[in-house]
């Protein structure tokens, strides 16, 4: 260990530079496995949402005339719209709702399935909703958010006797996976494999008891070295 106290950063460039070979086999090893190991067992996951928008049937058609006095409601309806939110999003997840949906898809899936990759989220300040669906059919993914909308709209129609809820945007299918980014998983297994290629030629170095050198004659006796005599192969002598 003595030469491990003396190593400076010249010494340890110097190390490291000696085995650029076996660190550039290591980190590609590691990172072409860690590549095709992700790719052949990582499940594709799909994403698809659909936004809706709580509107006041006070603010639906009308002459021009009344335009003044609507747009005077638009913050109280928005105050009782986002009040809605929170209401609205439990009758999204609701079972029966769930289970409504599962049934005019004919789906194969169980309700907790559905409802556990279903996201229900609310913009702050607006009457505004987005749910969205993960799925590894891309298709099941887009179906559902779509027939979740519109089975969610005719359920307020059936409880609250309105008619104030409009898609803005449709789901769409996608074309991409959520959770598979090649590129990323890629940078991080050529971390990991300079990590080990790292922790590998530091321990080499440490366990290595090798004398390669005056100076390790020095380091390890504590004694000068007064005398060396070079070694000539036949090669050489000629």
């Amino acid at each position: 260990m003595e030469g491990y106290e003396s190593l400076n950063l010249k010494d340890f460039l110097n190390i490291v530079w000696s085995s650029k070979f076996f660190i550039i086999l290591i980190v590609t090893i590691v990172t072409i496995g860690g590549y095709f190991f992700t790719k052949e067992t990582e499940v594709p996951i799909y994403n698809s949402s659909t936004t809706l928008v709580l509107v006041s049937q006070n603010n639906l058609g009308g002459e021009e005339g009344e335009n003044e006095s609507k747009s005077g409601s638009i913050s109280s309806d928005l105050s009782l719209h986002s009040s809605l939110v929170a209401t609205y999003s439990e009758i999204i997840r609701s079972k029966s709702l769930i289970r409504q949906v599962k049934n005019n898809l004919n789906l194969e899936i169980s309700d907790d399935e559905i409802r556990s990759n279903l996201i229900v989220r609310a913009v702050s300040g607006t009457g505004v909703l987005e749910i969205s669906v993960n799925n590894r059919d891309p298709k099941i993914a887009v179906d559902v958010a779509n027939e979740m909308a519109k089975v969610f709209s005719e359920r307020i129609k059936s409880l609250y006797k309105i008619d104030n809820i409009e898609v803005l945007d449709p789901a769409e299918e996608s074309n991409f996976p959520m959770n598979i980014n090649h590129k990323k998983d890629i940078i991080i297994f050529v971390l990991i494999g300079s990590i080990c290629a790292g922790i590998l030629v530091f321990l080499r170095y440490v366990l290595d008891s090798t004398v390669d050198s005056t100076q390790n004659l020095e380091e390890k006796f504590n004694v000068p070295v007064l005398v060396t005599m070079p070694i000539y192969s036949e090669k050489a002598k000629k």
